[in-house]
């Protein structure tokens, strides 16, 4: 009985220690460094609510049509003191690599997005940064 018992223990004590390795591999996995894709915009006086809920939604729907986006985060500032040097929002797209980014910035569902969005902002800043360690 005991060494049935001891069996048991060495199978658990394995399988404990081949569950740590694979978490920390994916752990390290996790950490690799990613290129965000920072988009802040500021809308023009006169666009109205729903014409700006409508160029958010496009621009939003296209972590659904260009893979090379592994994750999509962003809305409406929620600072509100009165500044006016301020963006009304900001994105945050995650890319594996600038090759990655490099094919979704002439992708043409992001350029007809671009062009679809750009005449109703009044400012707009783009900033790539390595992040994610």
């Amino acid at each position: 009985m005991i060494k049935g018992n001891i069996t048991e223990l060495k199978v658990l004590f394995y399988l404990a220690i081949l569950w740590s390795i694979t978490s920390c591999a994916s752990t390290k996995a996790d950490q690799q460094p990613m290129l965000r894709h920072i988009v802040s915009l500021q809308f023009k006086e006169e666009v109205s609510e729903e014409q700006q809920a409508r160029a958010i939604q496009i621009f939003w729907d296209l972590k659904d049509k260009i893979p090379e986006i592994k994750k999509f985060e962003g809305g409406a500032n929620l600072r509100n003191d009165g500044r006016k040097d301020t963006f009304s929002h900001c994105f945050i797209l995650t890319f594996e690599s600038e090759a990655a980014r490099d094919i979704y910035l002439p992708h043409p569902e992001h350029v007809k997005v671009v062009e679809a969005n750009q005449p109703l902002l009044s400012d707009l800043l783009v900033v790539d940064i390595w992040g994610g360690k």
